[in-house]
């Protein structure tokens, strides 16, 4: 709906045209850049906005001998091997893993998930999360399941009871100023195409396909679902 381009009456000229002063500055930058074109007007008022968060059990970090909340990656394989060694089933495990691995893991390092700025400055947009950046990070979380550091608990949520009933300690739900790459994404039929990149991810998980593999081929056939959708929305 945000594409519609004369299909909306956007907020921003709402209130123009009726004499109201519109305070952009009210609004923290990350939660109102998805609402806004690439020009900066606003389409939408802004109403929600969610991020990855990572809980980890206090009780399993102090009997495995951690004694520092992890902050990078390579702090986070650390704590995972110290509680595999106190005896849990796995360190981590991460829920909603298209929109963690992929979307919110390209937006906090910079890296496009799409062209014409995932999709925000016209339709013909295409994917290209099969880079480096992403193949190697999950690559690195293939290598950490093959050791039993991280346990895939399944798609959106599913993962939670792992942390409950204490078979992983460290369980990712998920400040910079937005960029075209961070600021969010808006492709068409993308509830369709999540879809696609989790069956290529659980591919990873059984073994069935490098992490390489499988973003080449997820990045190839979400390709085609937005192809399809610019041609029917011109």
């Amino acid at each position: 709906m945000m594409a519609a381009e004369g299909a909306v009456y956007p907020i921003e000229d709402v209130m123009n045209d009726h004499g109201f002063t519109l305070d952009k500055q009210g609004f923290l930058p990350a939660v109102i850049s998805y609402y806004q074109t690439p020009e900066g007007k606003l389409l939408f008022r802004p109403f929600n906005s969610s991020t990855p968060v990572m809980w980890y059990n206090k009780d399993a970090f102090a009997k495995a001998g951690i004694t520092k909340v992890p902050e990078t990656w390579d702090e986070v394989e650390t704590a995972a091997e110290k509680l595999v060694a106190a005896g849990y089933d796995s360190g981590l495990s991460f829920g909603w893993q298209s929109w963690v691995m992929i979307e919110n893991f390209s937006a906090w390092h910079n890296l496009a998930i799409g062209t014409r700025e995932n999709g925000f400055a016209g339709l013909d947009t295409r994917f290209k999360f099969n880079n480096p950046g992403v193949k190697n990070m999950l690559e690195r979380i293939d290598g950490w399941h093959q050791n039993k550091l991280f346990q895939y608990g399944g798609r959106r949520g599913d993962s939670l009871p792992l942390f409950i009933n204490e078979k992983c300690a460290i369980q990712q739900l998920n400040l910079n100023t937005p960029t075209p790459n961070s600021r969010g994404v808006r492709f068409g039929n993308f509830v369709q195409i999540r879809d696609i990149i989790n069956d290529e991810l659980e591919a990873v998980c059984n073994n069935s396909k490098t992490a390489a593999a499988a973003m080449d081929d997820a990045v190839e056939k979400s390709n085609k679902l937005l192809e399809k959708f610019e041609k029917a929305n011109k």
